[in-house]
Order: structure tokens, then C-alpha cells, then sequence
């Protein structure tokens, strides 16, 4: 079951401290690949894992609503955008 509107607590992009691990550069995008959801580079096309635990160190999950990608945990019922990928 999805969270109300209310649990839903909107976040920056730049609140992500994402980097890639290739080269460290932040022009990133998540994209949707075999093993799940990950970040890819725009600079040299690599791809970082996103792993994701809540506060109360509960396994997290991601769900994409257009551009926009929200941390979920089931078991806390929360719900925050996490990442926002450049509209094109």
C-alpha cells in the first residue's frame, strides 16, 4: 500500500550525496537495468550501485513516478523523493 500525500516529505536533488564511482563526477541519472535501479554517468557512462537503508535500518525500495524517484520503506510507511533526473 502506498503512503498518504501527508508521509510523502519532498527533498532536494542536491540533498543526494551521489557520485559515480568511476570518476566522482555528480552528472548523474538513475536508470532501470537487470539487477534494479542505478545510477549512470553522463560523463564517462559508467554506473554506480544505489543502495538504500531508512533511519531505522530497514531495507528501502525505490519507485519512479515520472522523473521522479522516491526512497520508500514498507515497515516505517514513509515515503521521500530521492533523486530527480533531468527532463530531456
Amino acid at each position: 500500500m502506498p503512503p498518504t500525500p501527508a508521509e510523502v516529505a519532498p527533498a532536494d536533488s542536491a540533498d543526494v550525496l551521489a557520485v559515480c564511482r568511476a570518476c566522482k563526477s555528480s552528472n548523474l541519472s538513475v536508470q532501470y537495468g537487470k539487477f534494479g535501479y542505478y545510477f549512470k554517468c553522463g560523463d564517462c557512462e559508467g554506473n554506480s550501485p544505489i543502495k538504500l537503508t531508512c533511519s531505522a535500518g530497514h531495507k528501502e525500495r525505490i519507485r519512479k513516478d515520472g522523473a521522479k524517484f522516491y526512497r520508500e520503506c514498507s515497515e516505517c510507511k514513509t515515503s521521500e523523493l530521492y533523486f530527480e533526473n533531468a527532463v530531456t
